[in-house]
């Protein structure tokens, strides 16, 4: 019967990790319906900036399409989450959570965010310049031919 108990204790997820699902699913949901005040229900003071920034972006603020949790590792405390996203240009974007537990409930505390298939043209931030020929004329001196 010990085998047993183990064995569906093994299986089913803790109460910690739960509750760190339900605050991912939150953020998500937050975000795409524009609700900051709820949104910061579910973060700590340090991640409480990062909200006031995403107000400041108001309707322009991304939405997100779909996401899935790809990892999670709760020990004591601390949570962390990696988590890929897909927002409404479908760029797939992952992330990697920090959560705390903060007085009995989990909150966001930290995140950093890649792009993963972003296909930026300027991305190389070595532009090529070329140097100025003194021989050539600038264009509002020269005689146009059309």
């Amino acid at each position: 019967m010990f085998i047993v108990l183990l064995f569906l204790s093994c299986k089913s997820e803790s109460n910690d990790e739960k509750a760190v699902r339900q605050v991912v699913n939150s953020f998500f949901q937050y975000v795409n319906q524009r609700d900051f005040k709820m949104l910061e229900t579910i973060c700590t003071n340090k991640m409480k900036k990062n909200v006031e920034q995403f107000k400041s972006f108001g309707d322009d603020l991304v939405q997100y399409r779909k996401f899935e949790i790809k990892s999670m590792n709760v020990t004591g405390n601390t949570a962390s989450v990696n988590v890929k996203s897909t927002d409404q240009f479908d760029n797939e974007i992952e992330s990697t959570w920090k959560l705390v537990k903060t007085k009995g409930s989990w909150k966001m505390d930290l995140f950093k965010t890649f792009v993963t298939d972003e296909a930026e043209p300027f991305a190389d931030e070595r532009i090529y310049m070329p140097k100025k020929d003194p021989n050539t004329i600038p264009y509002s001196r020269a005689d146009s031919v059309f």
